[in-house]
Parts: structure tokens; C-alpha cells; sequence
């Protein structure tokens, strides 16, 4: 198994920082080849993840809340695990002497099984992290 780390740019200069990501291709009849993901039973293309992410929503109450991602990829037993670990923090915009309250929101570790020239994983915790917050505002607490 061969893993890549790489930077993906934005194609326009300047619209924002690189983001870094590593991709896994597996050794198949002495050969590195790229192969697909099957995360919770849908393709979502090559076996390649983002290694630190963010997102942020407004709040209803005018709070901003902030989801950070940060991601490593480690072999046990030869089996390639993506360790994910999602924090969040809420911010009042109108008190920015007030600190921002953080708490971790999920940390996990996927397994990532290859099998008959596919990896097959779980759903991500920072996916299904950004359907639940794209779909409902939530409130603040």
C-alpha cells in the first residue's frame, strides 16, 4: 500500500489556502492503483481524504459555531484506519472578549477494508457532521 500526500488548491490564485489530503493506493499485481471508496454502501470516488477541514453556520440566536476536522491516517496490523477527531466552538460575534466555548464533538476511528480491488468504510463522522447541520439551523445552548 502506497500512501500519497498531496495539497488540493483552489483553481483561482488567492480565493484560499491549500488544503492537505492523502490518498491510498493499494500494491495489485505489482502495480499502485488507484481504487474507489465505498463509505456507508455509496462510491464517493477514489480513496482519498482531506486531512483538515472546517465549516462554520450562524446560529439562530446570532452565535457562530464553528466545526474543525482534523484527520490522520495510520496502519494497525496492516489495516488503514482514519483516525477522526471533529471540534466544535461557539462564538458571540457581538462579545469578542468572551472566549468561544469548545467541546469535542466526535472522535473516531474507520477502518478501511480492501476487498476485491475496493476500500469499504463506515459513513465519516465529519459527514455525517455536515448533513445534520447543512439540512436544520441549529439552536444555540
Amino acid at each position: 500500500m502506497l500512501v500519497v500526500e498531496s495539497e488540493t488548491c483552489p483553481k483561482e490564485q488567492g480565493a484560499g489556502k491549500c488544503s492537505r489530503e492523502a490518498q491510498l493506493l493499494p500494491l495489485v499485481e505489482q502495480r499502485f492503483v488507484s481504487a474507489p471508496m465505498i463509505e456507508d454502501g455509496v462510491d464517493i470516488g477514489p480513496a482519498r481524504f482531506i486531512l483538515s477541514d472546517h465549516f462554520e453556520l450562524t446560529l439562530k440566536d446570532g452565535w457562530i459555531r464553528r466545526y474543525d476536522l482534523v484527520r490522520l491516517l495510520k496502519f494497525e496490523k496492516g489495516v488503514p484506519i482514519v483516525d477522526e477527531t471533529i471540534r466544535s466552538k461557539d462564538c458571540d460575534p457581538k462579545n469578542t472578549a468572551t472566549p468561544c466555548e469548545e467541546r469535542i464533538d466526535a472522535a473516531e476511528k474507520r477502518p478501511l477494508v480492501f476487498k476485491d480491488g475496493v476500500f469499504i468504510a463506515p459513513r465519516s463522522a465529519w459527514t455525517r457532521t455536515r448533513l445534520e447541520n447543512t439540512t436544520q439551523v441549529p439552536a444555540g445552548e
